[in-house]
This record gives structure tokens, C-alpha cells and sequence, in this order.
């Protein structure tokens, strides 16, 4: 599943984003992954090792959904907040098959982004001077398109460039998992750790680019919605000390979100309208997740109601 904590993560260190001058940003071809995948299918492993095999088809099963529910998935919203030392920051985050992603967060009425729109890289600042949008330091955008994937790289595993290993069995915390290793044909590599019974994606392990560090990323308190396991608790520990954690509220499914959301804003303007207050419902919107529901049952909302970032 999407590192949501990981892409606010960065958002946090933007707070002092200068407002000139920024540094040359990574905009790979657009085609470049889209070709990859459309040339195999998301769940295929034929002639992979049949250990390895065995594990992905389980997860694919068990945590997606099978091929024809994850399908019929178009696009996730997630609403939440991130625990900080110095504080709770509340966040909106956006995913688009194949992926586009955007993450909005929101600073004493403020509002920090970062967007990928499948080529272009760019965030915007309004804590800053005027708030122009901007192309996004060519380090914080290999992190950040790496984990812009909707569901993350165990799918496609016939991609051309890309391995995927099952390196062992490990204990997260008491519990068993497969461990997994996954190469991308860019370099950068990705450790995945799956329950050994529930097939639930329990740690994440990855390299940040921009600082070095090893960042492991643990989830709980997984929900299943729409057929497609998330965990609404996730931690990030470097060198085994947590950094922040992250606490979902809400996920919806299939809200008719399209390209153009994602992409950088034409005309920059400085957004001052307040962040979304908690709700006094429920945390999560059990309408969103009965048994019998179908993504085709959600009518799609308006734009101004799905992207909090009104351009």
C-alpha cells in the first residue's frame, strides 16, 4: 500500500521551501512507466521462482482483492493526521492510477503540497512569499514519484528492469513475515514484509534519497475497504527511533478524481481559507465500507469537494 506517512514526511521539511531559484527537478518521460505496463498484466508471475510466486499471488488475493476488484479501483482519497514531537498536523492525500499523487497539509491555516502528475514533479508553499508552485528538488522527487504508485510496487513484477526476491521469513514486532526485496529498473530497492498468515503488508523499509537514511515504516490497524487492505496506523523509525506517526480517519474510494487535479497550477495564488476542523463523527465512515458495496454504488462529488486545494 501507498507510504502516506512517508510522502507527508516530506512535507514537513518544507516548511522553509525557498520561493526562488530551486533546485533543477527530476521530470522523467511521462511514457516511460506507463509503456512498462501496459506491456504486462499487474498480477502475472509467470517464470518467477514458485516460493516467491505463491507469496505475491496470497497478497495480491488477500490484501487486494484479486485482479478484478483491484480493477475496478480508480483513485483513493486518505484524511488524517500526523503526530509530530512538535505537534498534530492534519493532511489530505490524493492517488490516481497508475500514479499520480498529491498531498496537501495544513499549517496554521497554511497550506503546504506536493504533486506528481505522471510527468511533472512541483510543490507549492503558501507559508511562503506568494506562494508560487515550483519544481520539486530532484532528490525529494525520486522519493516522492517512487511511493506515488496507487497500490506499490509488488504489483507488476514482469517489468522490464525490475526484480523482486523473497529473501527469507523475519519478526516484525512478534509477528512472522515473508520478506521481500524489490529492485525497480531506476536502482532504488524497497524491503517489503509480509504477515506469513493474513498476507497483510505489516513493514516497509526504503532509502530516502535525500538524506540516506534508512526509513522502516510500520502499519497496523488495517480496515478493508472496497476489497483493498490499508492500514490507518503507520510509524516511521530511522536507527530504531520513531520520527512521527500517522493516523488515518477516513479513506474513500473512486471520488472521480482526473489528471488535471494533480497538475501544477497555471496561476499561482495564496490560499487562505482554514483547514478542515475534526469531525465529531465517527472517525471512519462505515458507509464506505459495507460488505455489499460496490465502487460503481459512490456517486462522484465535485471537484472543490474532493481536492481541498482550490486553484
Amino acid at each position: 500500500m501507498p507510504r502516506i506517512l512517508f510522502l507527508v514526511a516530506l512535507l514537513t521539511a518544507q516548511f522553509s521551501l525557498p520561493t526562488h531559484g530551486a533546485a533543477e527537478s527530476v521530470q522523467p518521460a511521462e511514457s516511460d512507466y506507463l509503456v512498462s505496463i501496459e506491456r504486462v498484466q499487474p498480477m502475472d508471475t509467470t517464470g518467477l521462482d514458485s516460493g516467491l510466486a505463491t507469496v505475491l499471488r496470497n497478497y495480491y488475493q488477500r490484501s487486494l482483492g484479486g485482479l478484478e476488484n483491484w480493477q475496478l479501483l480508480e483513485s483513493l482519497r486518505f484524511d488524517g493526521t500526523l503526530q509530530l514531537p512538535q505537534g498534530a498536523l492534519r493532511f489530505t492525500a490524493f492517488k490516481k492510477k497508475p500514479n499520480l499523487c498529491k498531498v496537501v497539509i495544513y499549517v496554521r491555516g497554511e497550506r503546504v503540497v506536493m504533486s506528481y502528475d505522471g510527468r511533472d514533479a512541483w510543490q507549492l508553499n503558501t507559508l511562503q512569499g506568494d506562494g508560487q508552485p515550483m519544481d520539486m528538488p530532484p532528490a525529494d522527487a525520486l522519493n516522492f514519484i517512487r511511493d506515488a504508485t496507487t497500490t506499490g510496487h509488488l504489483l507488476y513484477p514482469l517489468i522490464a528492469g525490475k526484480t523482486i526476491s523473497l529473501l527469507g521469513t523475519a519478526d516484525v514486532e512478534g509477528q512472522r513475515a515473508y520478506h521481500l526485496h524489490a529492485q525497480l529498473p531506476d536502482g532504488q530497492e524497497i524491503q517489503y514484509f509480509l504477515d506469513m498468515t493474513t498476507f497483510k503488508e505489516i513493514r516497509q523499509i526504503v532509502i530516502n534519497n535525500v538524506t540516506g537514511a534508512e526509513e522502516v515504516t510500520t502499519h497496523s490497524d488495517f480496515r478493508t475497504i472496497e476489497g483493498i487492505r490499508i492500514p490507518f496506523t503507520s510509524v516511521l523509525t530511522i536507527g530504531g527511533k520513531q520520527v512521527h506517526q500517522s493516523q488515518l480517519d477516513r479513506v474513500q474510494v473512486n471520488l472521480g478524481l482526473t489528471p488535471w487535479m494533480f497538475k501544477r497550477p497555471a496561476v499561482p495564488s495564496k490560499l487562505t481559507e482554514p483547514p478542515p476542523q475534526p469531525s465529531v463523527e465517527p472517525l471512519l465512515n462505515v458507509d464506505l465500507i459495507q460488505p455489499n458495496s460496490s465502487f460503481q454504488s459512490q456517486s462522484a462529488p465535485s471537484f472543490f469537494e474532493v481536492d481541498p486545494l482550490t486553484q
